[in-house]
């Protein structure tokens, strides 16, 4: 599953070759970048929804009213948060959004729709709760890798008040 490689620093599937994030069951059927075989990464999987992670969060979400969903991934400095939401969607969700852009620094990112490579938590709570879901990329990309550890204290300072901001948002709701 890792190409014969010993480097597992690019490593981003579970113990069974599945990438997580393209196993929602969200626009899984055309997910298109996906390899037709167990990997390292992107593989969504032999069905939506068919690794015990991807049920176990969808299990969790679904027993509480969550007003917000906010996933943290490693790479590009980006937050990730429109995904096929109508104008008043948008108008809701775009002030939490700003909020993060000016504690991170990080960019909101301006494409709408399913990407090729959906199948995403956050777009699968988005499409069915049609609350607002972000997903924080936290480090500049550094291509195919982990996080450096020399990053984390920068990253820390740009995150450490995310997650008040959300609770304090949400509480408002």
């Amino acid at each position: 599953m890792n190409g014969n490689s010993k480097n597992f620093a690019r490593y981003k599937a579970n113990i069974c070759g599945v990438d997580l994030n393209r196993n929602y069951n969200v626009v899984w059927k055309q997910t298109s970048t996906s390899p037709r075989v167990r990997s390292y990464q992107f593989y969504k999987g032999p069905s939506a929804v068919s690794e015990p992670e991807t049920k176990a969060m969808v299990k969790f979400v679904k027993a509480y009213n969550f007003k917000t969903y906010i996933a943290y991934h490693s790479s590009g400095e980006i937050l990730y948060w429109k995904y096929k939401q109508n104008a008043t969607q948008l108008a809701q969700h775009r002030p939490l959004v700003m909020q993060f852009q000016q504690v991170t620094g990080y960019r909101p990112d301006n494409t709408t729709g399913a990407v090729s490579g959906s199948g995403a938590g956050q777009d699968w709570f988005v499409a069915t709760t049609g609350k607002t879901g972000i997903t924080i990329e936290i480090a500049p990309y550094d291509g195919n890798q982990s996080v450096p550890n020399s990053q984390w204290s920068s990253i820390w300072k740009k995150n450490k008040y995310v997650s008040l901001l959300v609770a304090k948002e949400a509480a408002a709701r």
